[in-house]
């Protein structure tokens, strides 16, 4: 069974929030990229994470894209993201979008 596409997001949040939720993530999301300079101890570029969130904070939607050699880092990220509540956005649900740019050494 198809689930029904949502409809678009109109929804703002505070932009310093959403940014202080991210930072307390901030470690697991290097250990994302940790786990993938394992197997390629080249691996660098930009990670682009959206999350759907809902109007009670919690996240329904995940997707990313970025660089190709990264996509497993996306991944990871996007599982890590999926159970964090986010401040409630005003106005309906809101798309974050989020970059991570990772380097090896850095």
């Amino acid at each position: 069974v198809d689930a029904a596409p949502r409809p678009p997001t109109h929804g703002t949040m505070v932009p310093a929030e959403v940014t202080a939720v991210l930072r307390a993530h901030q470690d697991a999301v290097r250990r994302c990229y940790e786990r993938q300079l394992s197997h390629d101890a080249t691996a660098r570029g930009e990670v682009i994470v959206r999350l759907r969130v809902e109007p009670d904070g919690s996240v329904s939607e995940t997707s990313s894209g970025g660089d190709s050699l990264l996509r497993p880092v996306g991944r990871c990220i996007e599982a890590l993201l999926r159970p964090v509540r986010f401040p409630t956005p005003t106005g309906g649900a809101a798309t974050v979008t989020a970059p991570f740019v990772f380097a090896a050494g850095e």
